[in-house]
């Protein structure tokens, strides 16, 4: 009932197409200014490596190492602030590859975990006795 009177009244549907055009065609995007895109991949590659470097560099195993060497992690950015883009990258990707060995404690952990529930599910007992050949304390 109220389009029907509303597409009676052809001046108003003429000012609202009249909108409808005016706010798809112009373009919101138009004072954006092409720039040079090596310029921005390099920058932003730079600022990913430094990113990589300070992440490791908050590990505490990590600053322990630095303080037995008798240097701060301030220190190894300062340093690090001073080399260029490819010593950036080739520091990120031992970093990396330091970070893909990882610590094998949490494999462990839930090897153990998961021998220990199937011998619980089993109902597997695990007994521990002293060697035979070991003299024993009790009498």
């Amino acid at each position: 009932m109220f389009l029907e009177r509303l597409l009676e009244k052809k001046g108003i549907l003429m000012l609202m197409l009249a909108i409808a055009m005016l706010c798809g065609i112009s373009p919101a995007n138009s004072i954006a200014m092409p720039i040079d895109s090596q310029i921005v991949v390099s920058s932003s590659q730079q600022v990913v490596h430094i990113a990589k470097i300070q992440n490791f560099l908050n590990k505490s195993m990590v600053q322990n190492r630095l303080a037995k060497l008798g240097l701060s992690k301030e220190s190894a950015m300062q340093y690090i602030s001073t080399m260029d883009e490819a010593q950036l990258a080739k520091l990120s990707t031992r970093i990396e590859s330091i970070d893909k060995a990882g610590d094998g404690t949490l494999v462990v952990v839930i090897i153990l975990l998961i021998a220990f529930i199937f011998l619980y599910m089993t109902d597997s007992m695990i007994k521990l006795e002293p060697r035979r050949g070991s003299k024993s304390t009790r009498k």
